[in-house]
């Protein structure tokens, strides 16, 4: 939430984000990169409508 709420004060638009997180050895986080738009989105761009709707769940 921190992440979010930290980008929401630099970015106006800001409404969607995806964070890959992973763990190291000791199961400590890292955060890897965080996207600003579901990816999911672009199947529907590119007319892949039934990725867009099995991936949608």
């Amino acid at each position: 939430m921190e992440v979010c709420q930290t980008l929401e004060k630099t970015y106006s638009a800001f409404a969607d984000a995806g964070l890959d997180i992973g763990l190291d050895h000791k199961a400590h986080p890292w955060l890897i990169e965080v996207n600003f738009r579901d990816l999911r989105y672009s199947f529907h761009s590119a007319g892949e409508y039934r990725m867009f709707q099995k991936y949608l769940l």
